[in-house]
């Protein structure tokens, strides 16, 4: 049998340092959360957990979250943020707040940083001791108690125009390379989002020529050159030329009315409660259109915080937004969740896309892989070496290192990139090949 940690020896005068594995672990730091709503008397309430880069630090944030929840707190999930940014959650919101960082600790340790509402601070005397003692009680005991009414979950992680100063702000005092910012205007938020990044230093940020612009797209570029002129981020496009590219383009589009939909042209400010970015909107209804069923939008739309739940919250960027996409409408349309399972999904929870952020329950477990157990190693574990037979099979066709790696991810693509690229060295016109 496993002892039972002493937390007094490592949650220290103002926050809590130990090492990953042995001090901290989800038991513990699920405990913690459980402590921590019941010292502040959070059932029935809201608090917030934020959480840094770490490996270890998302699961960690999901195990609090639990506890939490577990004693009737109602948590915002603020996902990867500074620890600035969970104290400005916690006095925007007034909420008290969690925040999973080890600051300068070496990469084997982890903490975690509490407030009251408010950003109070929280010391061994103002709370933190309670707090322990609380979580040590869950421990010694073998189970936290739930009550009647556990509390909900909510995410929170959309980049909003202040928060992306705060965080580009900080990143290019320590990070001297270029900053690069995507962004969707689903939410109608992203352009205001690119100017105070761009206050704050950000490099680069993507936007699409205007025929092609707002909606689940990016900000338009002219929108954003003209916006800029005459001040000391003047991006020197001329404006004349991009309108005639615009011109162009405007003409074009209509060529691809079938992919056109209302929703994707929408300002959806409900966004920031489902966080389903645009890329992932505009793809999810060009899938439920080739199935006839776009009346099914909101439906699918309801099912996917549940799918993300299910699944241990896989991020929601590619490729994992896509497979949270696809099994929430496989859910949806066929009217029982789970009874048709995607490749993809399958490979998620056998771990082959590594290990989930959160817990996947064990009924998740069964309806998806069966009697299969996943996965206990890395996923690059179990492939074969690929590099050299890749280098064969590319043979004369590979003019460079950066061929063979091509060829090595992309086969069949590559092998029509070279093609043509060998003809059009010698003048002559390449053949087309069929897949």
């Amino acid at each position: 049998m496993t002892p039972t940690p002493d937390l007094a020896s490592f949650i220290k005068a103002y926050d809590v340092r130990g090492l990953v594995g042995t001090q901290l672990t989800d038991e513990v730091v699920e405990a913690l959360g459980a402590g921590f709503a019941d010292e502040l008397g959070a059932a029935g309430a809201e608090l917030a957990v934020g959480h840094d880069m770490r490996d270890s630090s998302p699961g960690f944030a999901a195990a609090f979250a639990r506890g939490a929840q577990a004693r009737g707190a109602s948590v915002i999930v603020l996902g990867l943020c500074s620890t600035d940014q969970t104290y400005f959650a916690s006095g925007h919101l007034n909420v008290p707040a969690a925040m999973f960082t080890a600051s300068h600790n070496p990469a084997t340790y982890n903490g975690i940083k509490f407030c009251r509402a408010g950003a109070q601070g929280i010391s061994l005397d103002t709370g933190l001791g309670g707090i322990r003692d609380r979580a040590q009680a869950y421990l010694d005991a073998g189970s936290i108690p739930v009550v009647d009414a556990p509390g909900t979950l909510a995410h929170r992680d959309v980049l909003a125009p202040y928060a992306a100063y705060e965080i580009i702000k900080k990143i290019k005092l320590r990070i001297a390379l270029p900053l690069h910012l995507h962004s969707h205007c689903t939410a109608g938020l992203a352009q205001m989002t690119y100017m105070m990044a761009i206050e704050a230093g950000v490099d680069i940020v993507d936007t699409a020529i205007s025929p092609f612009s707002q909606g689940t797209s990016q900000p338009a570029t002219e929108q954003l050159v003209a916006g800029l002129m005459g001040t000391p981020h003047d991006t020197g496009l001329d404006l004349a030329k991009l309108a005639k590219i615009a011109e162009y383009f405007y003409r074009v589009r209509p060529n691809y009315q079938e992919f056109e939909s209302p929703v994707n042209n929408q300002i959806k400010p409900d966004v920031l409660v489902s966080q389903i970015h645009g890329g992932m909107l505009s793809n999810l209804v060009a899938q439920l259109r080739q199935q006839k069923s776009e009346d099914k939008l909101d439906a699918v739309l309801a099912e996917m915080p549940s799918v993300r739940k299910d699944l241990g919250y896989p991020p929601l960027v590619t490729p994992t937004s896509q497979m949270v996409g696809a099994q929430a409408a496989l859910n949806v349309m066929t009217g029982k969740r789970y009874s048709v399972v995607a490749m993809e999904t399958r490979n998620y929870v056998m771990g082959l896309y590594g290990e989930a952020p959160g817990e996947i329950g064990a009924e998740i477990k069964e309806k998806v892989l069966g009697k299969k157990e996943p996965i206990t190693c890395r996923p690059a574990d179990l492939l074969k070496p690929g590099l050299e037979k890749a280098r064969a099979d590319a043979g004369a066709m590979a003019k460079s290192e950066e061929d063979v790696l091509t060829y090595a991810l992309f086969p069949d693509i590559a092998k029509d990139y070279f093609l043509h690229r060998d003809s059009a060295a010698v003048g002559q016109p390449a053949s087309a090949t069929s897949h």
